[in-house]
């Protein structure tokens, strides 16, 4: 089975038989925005995730609607779908989903939370470096990891060496592997002196 027909049937539970031959990409996008209606969370998770390959800016009021489900894991979906879409959104575009992905790092549940992150890393806008900077705070740390990723991204070498400190050692990592790629001067001291911490 075809790709977008084998995303489908899984999605759809089968409900959807699509063959390689009758493959029509619109007549796919069409079924999984029908499944964003199932009342199986999962259901509503994995059309959100298979809609985000389609790099289609025309989903973006689907997605910030989603971004609203009551389920967790469908808002984590959303987010990654609107994280999708922003590097080839005009940035002008992104202004309604900027503030959504901000109120995300401060979701109740920590993979909502952590989804913003990575979604915020690949916004060029002051406002995500703001958000990040917040969520590299979480309590939850696999959120500040996704947060440490991002603002690598953002190029925040202050906030990265902030993270240096990091109670968890993942983080910590994270942190010294993104000053590494930003080759900021300022890093070399404080990332010899945590090497030193870490033997």
């Amino acid at each position: 089975m075809h790709g977008l027909a084998m995303i489908v049937a899984l999605v759809g539970g089968g409900s959807f038989k699509a063959t390689a031959a009758q493959e029509d990409r619109t007549e796919v996008k069409r079924a999984l925005v029908e499944q964003l209606r199932a009342p199986e969370a999962t259901r509503r998770r994995d059309a959100l995730l298979a809609l985000s390959t389609f790099s289609d800016p025309t989903l973006l009021p689907l997605f910030q609607t989603a971004a609203q489900d009551s389920e967790a894991s469908v808002r984590a979906a959303a987010i990654m779908a609107l994280g999708q879409l922003a590097p080839i959104k005009e940035p002008a575009g992104l202004g309604e989903v900027i503030p959504l992905l901000v109120r995300a790092v401060r979701d109740p549940h920590p993979l909502v939370r952590r989804a913003a992150a990575w979604a915020l890393g690949r916004v060029p806008d002051p406002r995500a470096k703001s958000a990040l900077r917040e969520a590299a705070r979480d309590s939850d740390a696999a959120v500040r990891a996704a947060a440490v990723e991002a603002l690598g991204e953002h190029r925040d070498a202050a906030a990265l060496l902030e993270r240096l400190q990091d109670k968890d050692a993942f983080v910590r990592r994270q942190a010294a592997r993104a000053l590494g790629q930003l080759r900021a001067q300022a890093a070399v001291a404080p990332l010899i002196a945590r090497l030193g911490r870490e033997k």
